[in-house]
């Protein structure tokens, strides 16, 4: 999917982070809206499922998505599941019955499994709001970052014999391929339902960084597995799926980051596929999760070496795919570099740097600067006035891992990059 940008936008890296184009955004305050924290939370990887079943005692009590390479028989038994969430607060009335539930997904569905230990269950052919039911409210984040839209999914164990069971998502039966099959138990009914993520539009683009919350409703009591409804959906908590999950276990916890909101977030198409990752920094690092980036199993990680001051998305090689424009901040003593890098994806592959300038060197009140022109397919530098500092009196070393900053008393004053396939290169 190709996304539009002005043909030329001009960048001038001056050591602030107001200067230049608006930085992703960053991640909000709030513990609830840390897929870090959130999982730190629960202990882990182990504790929030990840595809095993964890010990009864073990299980968590927030919501996550386990990838499936072979979808379960829809029986309503729920032997093949991962242990459910309990649904354990209690958001109104004081009826004693019980119920958790469970989540595993691949590219084209959603499964719910479920419990509801209720007995007698109060079901019609109406499937009405005062029934007893499990409800899942699903919320997708916004392709531009604004917000979320939410989904009820309510789920309606059928009585055997007398009525079938029934998927409504935001109060309609019409959901094409959903559907819910159940099974009976001591003390109430198990079931198994599940929802083609066509259903959703915004899982079109998007299927990292949804949030949810089970409920159960019954003899007017509600039951829930944690925060939030289809009226505060910004409430709801994470419910991470597979790469996030593997993000948080692997990356952010054994380098003690599990705690800490990303610095920012933005979401790009870095495949061209049209379907969005979430990008993200955490501490120096940058990630990159994805339903289908990395075949949506597994995340994509860099440490930068210094401190992040923006991130950018847009298509700047014209290829159909978002570049991540990156400016770090690299100190040492009293003095202060600046980078900007531009990665890129070649294919269904990991990001690679394929430009890297450095854009400043400041020293308390002397500095040298560049400007940065991005067009399409091409990369402008070039030399603005130093301050402070001459050819007689600059004396910080040339860098070697990035192309170096261009000084006003060099030989060069501009230098134009054009993109290759590959990367950006030096136009002779």
């Amino acid at each position: 999917m190709r996304v539009g940008f002005p043909i030329a936008l001009v960048l001038v890296c001056c050591g602030s982070t107001s200067c230049g184009s608006s930085p992703a955004r960053p991640a909000p305050s709030s513990p609830n809206d840390g897929l870090a924290a959130y999982a730190a939370s629960q202990g882990g990887l182990a504790s929030l499922g990840g595809g095993a079943t964890p010990a009864p005692s073990s299980r968590p009590d927030r919501l996550s998505l386990s990838w499936v390479d072979a979808p379960p028989k829809l029986d309503g038994v729920l032997s093949e599941w991962p242990a459910g969430v309990e649904l354990t607060q209690r958001v109104q009335g004081d009826a004693t019955f019980g119920a958790s539930l469970a989540l595993l997904y691949d590219d084209e569905r959603l499964w719910i499994g479920g419990e509801l230990r209720k007995d007698p269950l109060v079901r019609t052919a109406q499937y009405g709001d005062d029934e007893d039911r499990v409800s899942l409210v699903l919320a997708f984040p916004k392709a531009d970052g604004t917000g979320v839209v939410a989904y009820d999914i309510g789920l309606y164990p059928g009585k055997p014999g007398e009525v079938g069971g029934a998927v409504k998502v935001n109060g309609r039966r019409d959901a094409a391929g959903a559907k819910l099959v159940e099974a009976p138990v001591d003390g109430g009914v198990t079931f198994e339902a599940v929802v083609p993520w066509a259903v959703f539009p915004e899982a079109k683009v998007l299927r990292v960084g949804l949030r949810g919350v089970a409920r159960a409703y019954g003899a007017r009591t509600v039951l829930a597995s944690g925060p939030g409804d289809m009226s505060t959906p910004a409430l709801l908590a994470p419910m991470p799926c597979e790469p996030e999950l593997a993000m948080i276990e692997q990356l952010l916890t054994p380098r003690r980051l599990s705690f800490d909101a990303p610095r920012f977030e933005v979401i790009a198409d870095v495949n061209g596929d049209g379907v969005r990752e979430r990008v993200a920094v955490f501490g120096s690092f940058l990630t990159v999760v994805g339903s289908g980036y990395l075949k949506g199993r597994t995340f994509f990680y860099r440490d930068l070496g210094g401190e992040v001051l923006r991130v950018e998305a847009r298509d700047i090689t014209s290829d159909g795919k978002h570049e991540l424009i990156v400016t770090r901040r690299r100190t040492q003593g009293n003095v202060a570099r600046e980078d900007l890098e531009v990665y890129g994806a070649q294919g269904d592959s990991e990001l690679d740097r394929i430009f890297a300038h450095e854009v400043s060197i400041r020293s308390g009140s002397r500095k040298v600067s560049n400007a940065i022109e991005l067009s399409p397919g091409s990369i402008e530098v070039s030399v603005e006035p130093a301050v402070g500092w001459d050819a007689a009196s600059f004396r910080e070393p040339v860098a070697t891992d990035v192309e170096p900053v261009l000084v006003s008393w060099g030989a060069v004053s501009q230098q134009v990059y054009r993109f290759d396939g590959a990367r950006f290169a030096k136009r002779p």
